[in-house]
């Protein structure tokens, strides 16, 4: 199980209840603002959203195994000095040959909504299947 807020993650493997296993994953990924963390089962992961990795502000999308945070890859790593809000993670099963997650998050600041589409089959920068931005001003109607 995974415990946060946006500055700290805790990872506790509870298999073992009398000795469980605690890393902070802030510190082990070098990670920061995290905005949004899910599980999913069919893959045995967590995926997190995170704003900061190694001090730089961008989007970045980690996903590591779920009792065993070594075997990790980042699946995004977009430096881009911005910052993001209201980020949003969900999985569409369209058929068993195909998992997708589907990402949704508001860059701060410069009024741009972006969804992004990654492939849950492929562990490579090359996860990036589909990417929308669109301008929008607050005030206005969507």
């Amino acid at each position: 199980m995974i415990v946060s807020n946006q500055d700290d993650a805790i990872y506790v493997d509870i298999r073992t209840p009398k000795n469980p296993i605690e890393i902070d994953l802030d510190e082990k990924f070098q990670i920061g603002l995290i905005k949004q963390i899910i599980f999913v089962s069919l893959t045995k992961s967590f995926y997190i959203i995170t704003n900061r990795y190694k001090e730089m502000l961008g989007f970045y999308v980690l996903k590591f195994l779920e009792h065993d945070p070594d075997q990790y890859s980042f699946l995004m790593r977009d430096k881009n000095k911005l910052d993001i809000e209201n980020a949003d993670m969900f999985i569409n099963y369209r058929s068993k040959d195909s998992r997708e997650l589907i990402i949704s998050y508001k860059s701060i600041f410069i009024n741009t909504y972006t969804i992004a589409v990654l492939d849950l089959w492929e562990d490579s920068d090359k996860a990036l299947l589909f990417r929308h931005e669109s301008f929008q001003l607050w005030e206005s109607e969507v």
